[in-house]
């Protein structure tokens, strides 16, 4: 997946414009951002100048990207002889160098997008709710307007609707969000059913005026199921891995295949908002985050249960990167799950097993 500095750094340098045209990639009447991010080498093993010797994160890279419009991206899609990778690079080299040279001359103004600092203020508003902790899920467009789609139209009230919910989440409450608790709000549309919330559980889908989508667990009944005071001596931390040198002791357990269960329904969630909903954009950033979590251990199961990992330190873990709608939801899925394994001291490859069933993480292997 493309990191978000990349994002940012692919649309500066290319000042905003179609490589390729130079057209102007976003609106100023809120219509949303028209640039796409188009590979050089194909993402895909089938796609246009596909190499199968690159990996996944050279294939995402600042140097296999280039900034075009819909039209361009077509056409050296479809036009592959006419448009190789040498003359895609070389085409990109001087359009950045022609942006460099207007902006030197003052003819041009720097092009910065950057949608941080509202992921931030969203998480934030999440962790000021400290009473909880949340499992947060959201998809936000390149660049933000105002009213670039209308949430309170018929079709994006019944799309919320018919969302599925964490299996955790049902047990509770519903399979699909109880279309009595969808109305208007602030930001556009949300439906929220907190009423279980002193039990742990609760979540809110919201759809927000400027294209921005979130849906938010509470996570508590997760982290309640197993106390660590409860568990066995030895059992609650294995010691030759969470040693006194960690700056945080395992506090609570994690059971992992509900969490991953959650993650995944709550981010196949939001694709199908993008998709079916037709939000209008092409590329959007996914960002997952686990927020109220300090000093959690991931718990794994089998015959019998064991905590692994290292306990969180901060407050906040979770992974943002750029997506094209048309992604692959296993493989974006497998990323995200291995990230955060990552971060409770694991690893998790594969994600899913040929059946498509979540994969247990484990140790590093060490050789």
């Amino acid at each position: 997946m493309i990191r978000p500095t990349v994002v940012k750094n692919l649309w500066g340098r290319a000042g905003g414009r179609c490589s390729i045209c130079r057209i102007e990639l976003t609106s100023v009447e809120g219509e949303g951002v028209l640039g796409e991010m188009a590979h050089i080498d194909a993402r895909s093993a089938d796609g246009p100048r596909a190499n199968p010797d690159l990996d996944a994160d050279t294939l995402d890279s600042y140097e296999n990207l280039m900034l075009l419009c819909p039209n361009d991206h077509t056409t050296v899609d479809r036009a592959v002889e006419q448009w190789p990778v040498e003359r895609l690079r070389e085409v990109k080299r001087e359009h950045e160098l022609w942006i460099a040279l207007r902006l030197s001359e003052g003819s041009a103004l720097p092009f910065v997008l950057d949608t941080s600092a509202h992921r931030q203020e969203r998480r934030s508003y999440w962790k000021g709710l400290d009473r909880h902790s949340w499992l947060c899920c959201s998809l936000t467009p390149l660049a933000l307007s105002q009213d670039v789609i209308d949430p309170l139209g018929a079709s994006y009230r019944r799309l919320i609707s018919v969302l599925d919910l964490p299996q955790f989440v049902k047990i509770y409450l519903n399979p699909h969000p109880n279309p009595t608790l969808t109305e208007p709000n602030s930001n556009g549309l949300v439906n929220e059913d907190f009423r279980r919330l002193r039990e742990g559980v609760g979540y809110r889908v919201e759809i927000f005026r400027n294209g921005y989508v979130e849906f938010v667990t509470c996570i508590d009944e997760l982290l309640g199921r197993f106390p660590v005071a409860e568990m066995e001596p030895g059992r609650a931390v294995r010691r030759t891995r969470i040693s006194d040198h960690r700056l945080m002791r395992c506090r609570r357990l994690l059971p992992y295949f509900p969490f991953a269960d959650s993650l995944t329904a709550q981010v196949k969630a939001l694709l199908r908002v993008w998709r079916d909903g037709t939000l209008p954009f092409r590329d959007m950033v996914l960002s997952t985050f686990v927020i109220g979590a300090q000093g959690t251990c991931i718990l794994r199961p089998g015959q019998s249960d064991e905590v692994v990992g290292r306990p969180l330190e901060g407050d906040e873990v979770g992974y943002e990167a750029a997506t094209e709608r048309d992604v692959d939801t296993q493989e974006l899925l497998g990323v995200v799950l291995r990230r955060l394994a990552n971060a409770f001291g694991l690893e998790l490859d594969p994600a899913f097993t040929a059946a498509g069933e979540l994969v247990a993480p484990s140790y590093l292997a060490v050789s």
